[in-house]
């Protein structure tokens, strides 16, 4: 319930976990009832995996309730372990996600063919790509989300205007500011992304602002942990200059989970797969 109240102090902890922990954030804001009944439903059955629990969006999983509850090194309270290993665990079934000691956590594919892959042949996770935070949300919540491209501040504000104000789950690359130290900055970093924060609304300037919450909780650095980031270093940041003919950055808007589109100069487009 502690949750419920102050969403904003939900953490990954220095799990990699970003991309369900803004599915916690956002299901505390505005899922209340759903966000409680999952955490504590995911730790209600006996723990053999005999019990099965069907997910909002009808996917019927069963949890390891003793590793929901297995203490971990990744500093997140027992909620949140409990929330973001099961939704882990909901997203790969029947493949199978485990917590581990150090709070990174690691994961087995799926059925093929009727048969796991190899029996212990588990991968290190390293977080969700887009479609699938857009599929596992749709899995705990029971609304569709589509992958959308955006390539200004305009773009961000149609989209809030579109999802009728909720938050928007937003694709960032957390090695670049406002989100690290110019001092801080890879320079071998390549690609979109890494990190996932929700977008919760925007302040008009000059200059304009984006309120917002990131998983990573409290930071000594205020452009990090602060509810409010300059809106053009949030668009900077978000942009994918991975072809220079090709410039945009990626959230998840209401529309037809599989799907994309793309809002440009305040028009939204979508399209198939």
């Amino acid at each position: 319930m502690h949750h419920v109240a102050y969403a904003d102090e939900i953490v990954q902890g220095r799990s990699p976990t970003c991309n369900v922990a803004v599915l916690e954030i956002e299901m505390a804001k505005d899922y209340p009832a759903k966000y409680v009944d999952f955490v504590v439903d995911a730790v209600s059955k006996d723990g053999n995996g005999s019990e099965t629990y069907k997910t909002t969006g009808g996917k019927t999983v069963r949890f390891d309730e003793n590793n929901l509850k297995m203490s971990d090194l990744s500093g997140r309270d027992l909620a949140s372990r409990v929330f973001q290993t099961a939704a882990l665990q909901a997203h790969y079934y029947p493949g199978s996600f485990k917590n581990t000691a150090d709070g990174t956590g690691k994961f087995q594919k799926g059925k093929e063919h009727g048969k796991f892959e190899k029996s212990g042949n588990f991968g290190k996770f390293d977080g969700l790509e887009m479609k699938e935070i857009a599929e596992l949300r749709y899995q705990l919540t029971g609304e569709e989300t589509a992958v959308c491209w955006v390539t200004s501040m305009a773009d961000l504000e149609k989209a809030l205007e579109l999802g009728k104000g909720k938050p928007i789950i937003v694709s960032v690359d957390g090695d670049k500011v406002p989100f690290r130290k110019p001092d801080d900055e890879k320079s071998d970093r390549k690609g979109p992304g890494a990190h996932v924060v929700l977008v919760n609304g925007i302040e008009h300037g000059p200059p304009t602002k984006v309120k917002i919450s990131n998983p990573w909780g409290p930071s000594d650095d205020t452009a990090v942990s602060g509810s409010t980031i300059s809106g053009e270093d949030l668009i900077k940041n978000m942009m994918y200059e991975g072809d220079v003919t090709l410039r945009y950055g990626t959230i998840l808007l209401p529309g037809k989970r599989g799907t994309s589109g793309t809002i440009y100069k305040g028009v939204y487009t979508p399209f198939e797969k």
